[in-house]
């Protein structure tokens, strides 16, 4: 598909890694979030489309919702007519729902792509279509974001289309789920899984280990016997 010079063009709104790691529950996760990172960047060339970053470095706001907000409006303000968005922590996108998201783009007003905790890992919108107050006022990290803006953009007579769900990285369930239920994995990602999932299996071992034995000191060992 040839698209016009500043036609459409991604924005991925992906922190570093060790600012991720501040709101993922998942320790000793950097290499993880480097991984991702890099991944994503891989996947967006591959659609040939104009993209740009957008890490804490170039965020402004003091809300997840402001900062997503502004980046988007900043986007538009460069000249761009179609946008989409993209986080990092979603192993299974690929750049073909990238590419099929901006066809879709093309015949609809906005294309989500939902996440399983009800979130979204993809938007697509029009800058015609993009009003930031109501952008704003949007339940941002919450389970409740995907129906609201399916539901905001049908009232108001939008066409919307909704792709596939996919899962994404917040904590140890999910690094889980990946590792267990994902065909494929390159070995750079298996082996960083691996090590993750065997170092939280130990913590929740050696947090078992030392209830049982507080346990049992306190209630088998009232302390040392009176001498007779």
């Amino acid at each position: 598909m040839f698209y016009k010079q500043k036609e459409i063009a991604i924005l991925v709104f992906a922190n570093s890694s060790k600012e991720e790691l501040k709101h993922k529950r998942i320790a000793n996760g950097e290499q993880l979030f480097n991984y991702f990172n890099s991944q994503t960047i891989d996947k967006v060339r591959k659609t040939g489309l104009p993209f740009t970053i957008y890490s804490e470095k170039e965020q402004h706001g003091n809300t997840f919702g402001e900062r997503f907000t502004n980046a988007i409006e900043d986007l538009f303000n460069k000249g761009y007519q179609k946008i989409i968005t993209i986080g990092n922590d979603s192993p299974n996108l690929k750049a073909s729902h990238l590419i099929d998201a901006c066809n879709k783009l093309l015949e609809n007003d906005v294309v989500i792509g939902p996440s399983t905790d009800g979130g979204i890992y993809l938007m697509g919108l029009h800058k015609q279509n993009f009003e930031k107050q109501t952008f704003l006022k949007l339940p941002w990290q919450t389970k409740k974001l995907a129906r609201t803006i399916i539901s905001t953009t049908s009232s108001k007579g939008q066409k919307i289309e909704v792709q596939q769900k996919l899962r994404d990285i917040d904590g140890f369930q999910d690094l889980k789920y990946f590792f267990y239920n994902t065909k494929n994995l390159s070995q750079t990602l298996k082996s960083i899984l691996i090590r993750l999932l065997t170092s939280f299996s130990k913590k929740i071992n050696y947090k078992n280990i030392f209830i049982s034995i507080y346990i049992f000191k306190t209630t088998f060992n009232k302390g040392s016997p009176d001498l007779i």
